[in-house]
């Protein structure tokens, strides 16, 4: 209920009512449910995914691998747009960039090249999303 009231809202007005995806990691289940529930309270169209290992035994402490774990109650796929494996090596690759991102730049937290964005891509299976 928390993410729903809050961390929806705040995302909402801090992209000023133009986010039009959301990706979160799964671990108890109640960030990606709760705020992906909230953003869709605003706009039904926000695409909304989650992130979990790749592998079921891997090293992203605090998140779920759904197949070989205890589902949480809250958790419910079919609420979400998709779900999407990262293997451990390349979600440590990801980290690493944006850390280096952020402290070049951190007024600009988002792909600075073609390079980065197609790394992106790759990990998200998704592809671009609108700065």
């Amino acid at each position: 209920q928390a993410h729903y009231e809050t961390t929806a809202q705040e995302i909402w007005k801090q992209t000023n009512n133009r986010v039009t995806h959301f990706l979160a990691g799964i671990g108890t289940g109640g960030t990606v449910m709760g705020t992906s529930r909230g953003l869709r309270s605003f706009n039904p169209d926000i695409q909304c995914y989650a992130v979990e290992p790749a592998e079921s035994l891997h090293g992203l402490e605090g998140l779920k691998h759904m197949e070989t774990s205890i589902v949480p109650g809250i958790y419910k796929e079919e609420e979400l747009d998709g779900k999407i494996s990262v293997p451990t090596d390349e979600a440590y690759d990801m980290v690493e960039t944006l850390e280096k991102q952020k402290s070049n730049s951190p007024e600009k937290f988002v792909a600075k090249d073609d390079a980065q964005t197609e790394q992106w891509k790759e990990v998200s299976g998704i592809g671009k999303f609108p700065v």
